[in-house]
C-alpha cells in the first residue's frame, strides 16, 4: 500500500522511503532460488529462445511469401501455356468436326 501511494503522490508529500518500492536482498535471493527450482532454463535463456523463435518464424514467413511470389510468376506463363494447348485443341477438334461433317455430307449426296 505504500508503494501505491508513494508511486502516486510521491515521496513529499507520503512521507514514505524510496527504498520500500525496491525489493530486499532477502527477496532478490529468494526469487532466484525459486527461478533455479521451478524453471527448467533461466530467465536469461528463455528470453533468447523467444527471440530467436520469433526470428525464425520471421525467416520462414519470408520465405514462404518469396516461393508464393515465385510461384505467381510462373503461374502467368502457366496459364499462357494451357490456355495455348486449350486452344489448340479446340482448333483440332473443330477441324474433325468440319471433317466428319464434310464426309458426311459427300455421303449423302451420293446416297
Amino acid at each position: 500500500y505504500k508503494r501505491e501511494m508513494m508511486g502516486t503522490y510521491g515521496a513529499k508529500q507520503t512521507g514514505v522511503d524510496p527504498g520500500i518500492c525496491w525489493p530486499s536482498d532477502q527477496h532478490l535471493d529468494l526469487a532466484t532460488e525459486w527461478e533455479k527450482l521451478y524453471m527448467e532454463k533461466p530467465l536469461k535463456q528463455q528470453l533468447d529462445d523467444v527471440k530467436a523463435a520469433i526470428t525464425k518464424r520471421k525467416a520462414d514467413r519470408i520465405a514462404r511469401e518469396k516461393l508464393v511470389d515465385e510461384s505467381l510468376e510462373r503461374m502467368d506463363n502457366q496459364i499462357k501455356q494451357w490456355r495455348n494447348r486449350v486452344s489448340s485443341k479446340n482448333v483440332q477438334a473443330e477441324m474433325l468436326r468440319a471433317r466428319r461433317e464434310k464426309v458426311l455430307a459427300e455421303l449423302r449426296e451420293a446416297f
